[in-house]
């Protein structure tokens, strides 16, 4: 994902990659065992881990660039799939800047 900050509805992706809705979903599960929000959400929270992992910059620019619009998206997507705030992720393993 280029932008991930872009808007990425099931129907603006299968538009992307002229497929039916459907057609995409079941693509999706196919190769990727997700849903394509799972896959947006889980490519975001990757760059998010990565952002968290190389600079300091506020949680705020963070959730920005990664695409999640807000720092309790961020926080929320973080509890779901990590068990962690992203604070305590750059605690654990962010780079001593």
């Amino acid at each position: 994902m280029d932008h991930p900050s872009a808007y990425y509805s099931v129907d603006t992706m299968a538009e992307m990659m002229q497929l039916e809705r459907r057609q995409l979903t079941r693509l999706f599960a196919q190769e990727t065992g997700l849903s394509p929000a799972q896959w947006v959400e889980q490519t975001r929270l990757a760059i998010a881990r990565r952002l968290l992992e190389s600079d300091r910059n506020p949680l705020k620019i963070i959730a920005a660039e990664a695409g999640f619009g807000a720092v309790r998206t961020l926080r929320r997507a973080f509890q779901r799939h990590l068990g962690i705030t992203p604070v305590e992720y750059r605690k654990r393993f962010g780079q001593s800047l």
